[in-house]
């Protein structure tokens, strides 16, 4: 299941008869009870949250907004990140995302624990991703070596 898929789930199951658009009282109980999951997308409180996913500013969570905001936090694919096919995508966000999609497949309950490896393994990201290919037995992407 892909990220966007997976948003689209979880988004679903806060409405049941699935309008399209969620108060953020909806979003915010949502949130409180799926834990691990408020743990991957609200980092410094709730007004901060709400400002960043509320692109529109209307006070209600649209699909579109949801799905944009959990595929940036737990990493989007690059050809999701690039706004246009002129943006050049970092070769350090290539390998990040590829590592993404290697939890994605073999361990995604672990997915919120990247940022903090990203994190500690800073400036050595080609070593990472070498390493985690490795342990999941995946063929490394020869354009990220």
């Amino acid at each position: 299941m892909t990220l966007r898929a997976d948003a689209e789930k979880i988004f679903a199951s806060a409405n049941g008869k699935f309008e399209g658009v969620l108060s953020k009282s909806a979003m915010k109980n949502l949130l409180k009870a799926n834990e691990s999951l408020r743990e991957q997308l609200v980092d410094g409180g709730w007004g901060p949250f709400f400002a960043e996913i509320d692109k529109n500013g209307d006070g209600s969570i649209e699909l579109e907004e949801f799905v944009k905001y959990y595929v940036k936090k737990l990493g989007a694919p690059v050809e999701q990140q690039a706004e246009s096919a002129d943006e050049p995508v970092n070769p350090v966000t290539m390998i990040k995302n590829a590592i993404t999609r290697i939890y994605e497949e073999h361990r995604k309950s672990q997915l919120g624990k990247l940022p903090e490896l990203f994190e500690k393994n800073v400036g050595k990201e080609h070593e990472l991703y070498s390493t985690i290919c490795d342990r999941f037995g995946v063929t490394p992407d020869a354009s990220l070596q």
